[in-house]
């Protein structure tokens, strides 16, 4: 076992200094096999120190109405039934930018039944040939610090960036992979987290040190735009940014927050049965949670081999596996354990032949080995993910009670 380690979490611009964020070793105590004698590695962070609050960015419908018409008569109608202006827009388009299907994208609406009530006013004006479908969706965890301090708004924003764990294959396409952006001078970089050639799993090593630290002030991106589910976290202090001009609105202290996104659409949101706008009414956002808001930690083995060469091996490979986790988070871990593994399956024909040449026979380990196997929940942040997402579904609930009876 290593000491409890830290990262030094990067900051862009001159004369900014590292924040450090350290963990903690947390002995697991857990009955199965898989995790005897293993402990893990934990942020050292108070959560009870942020508050915690599941919000939806967005919801983009599209819409077919029984003629042709401008998108700025749509907008009309939509607008005064909202607390901010939809940005329409004509599909296929004829002479004059007329047409029967829009676009419209709902910006941080207070409630999905507020979207609801608007479509209704637009289906008195323009008969709807079907309810309007949902095309994309966005929802948020933020979390903000109750110290209001930059710093804690930072090491939250890393801890994020480390934790979140998924499942989904970002590797095989390059504009899927882990990756933040820079600016300087109106120009904007992308920097790859890891770098190209580590997704290729028939080369078993992923060196630590050729991970790239993502700033802490900065955002941080998983999944190409037109992926099905993308994720965006963010040191969140302005709003309204404008790439172009190089613009935005400051955010006030008590608005600044960590945060992490989520964008889904296409067949993911037909795997969540989000077809139309009225599926939202028994819908439950406490589902995205197993799915896209999960947080994980790895776990690492004791090492007690009586071989020193095998109890230096061992504390190496344990020593590159924190390393990796602590540089580019459970998604780099994870592709070092899938690349580990891949060895590991290439070396066993050998093996096998090997040790039947010595008249013995090979037995599969019966505890897990890599992947998951390695990995337990992040309990704290969980539930507190889980806890804002309940809220969220409360919220919405209200407003499609208040909107039965009548109210705004």
């Amino acid at each position: 076992m290593f000491h409890p380690p830290l990262i030094q979490i990067p900051l862009e611009g001159a004369g900014q200094h590292p924040v450090a964020l350290p963990f903690r070793i947390s002995p697991l105590g857990k009955a199965q096999a898989r995790f005897k004698e293993r402990y893990a590695l934990e942020p050292d962070i108070d959560l009870a120190r942020y508050r915690f609050r599941a919000v939806v960015d967005w919801v983009e419908l599209r819409f077919e109405l029984d003629r042709q018409t401008q998108f700025q008569h749509v907008q009309a109608v939509l607008e005064p039934h909202l607390r901010a202006t939809p940005y329409v827009k004509p599909l296929d388009p004829g002479p004059g930018g007329a047409s029967s299907q829009f676009s419209a994208r709902f910006q941080d609406p207070p409630s999905l039944a507020e979207i609801s009530s608007a479509c209704s006013a637009l289906g008195k004006k323009f008969k709807l040939l079907k309810q309007p479908a949902i095309t994309g969706l966005e929802v948020s965890i933020d979390a903000y610090p109750r110290s209001e301090k930059d710093a804690d708004r930072t090491l939250m924003a890393a801890v994020l960036q480390r934790t979140l764990f998924t499942e989904r294959d970002y590797w095989n396409n390059a504009n899927d992979r882990l990756r933040f952006v820079t600016s300087s001078n109106s120009a904007t970089t992308a920097h790859k987290v890891i770098p190209e050639k580590a997704g290729d799993l028939s080369d078993r090593l992923l060196d630590p040190e050729q991970l790239t630290v993502p700033f802490g002030n900065t955002t941080v991106y998983l999944g190409a735009k037109d992926n099905d589910v993308s994720y965006r976290i963010q040191n969140k202090v302005a709003d309204k940014r404008n790439a172009a001009t190089g613009t935005m609105v400051p955010l006030p202290p008590d608005k600044k927050r960590a945060r992490i996104e989520v964008t889904l659409q296409s067949d993911e949101l037909a795997a969540l049965t989000l077809g139309d706008l009225q599926s939202f009414r028994t819908f439950r956002f406490a589902r995205l949670q197993g799915r896209y808001f999960r947080f994980l930690l790895p776990s690492f083995r004791s090492v007690n081999h009586s071989s020193k060469a095998l109890r230096a091996a061992s504390e190496r490979l344990e020593q590159n596996r924190a390393s990796t986790f602590l540089r580019g988070g459970m998604l780099a871990l994870t592709l070092m354990d899938m690349k580990r593994q891949a060895h590991r399956r290439s070396l066993l024909p050998d093996l096998k032949r090997l040790l039947q040449q010595r008249g013995r026979i090979y037995r599969a380990p019966r505890t897990g080995v890599g992947g998951t196997a390695d990995y337990v929940a992040y309990a704290g942040l969980n539930r507190c993910v889980s806890e804002a997402l309940r809220k969220l579904d409360e919220r919405e609930q209200r407003a499609w009670e208040r909107l039965g009876k009548g109210g705004p």
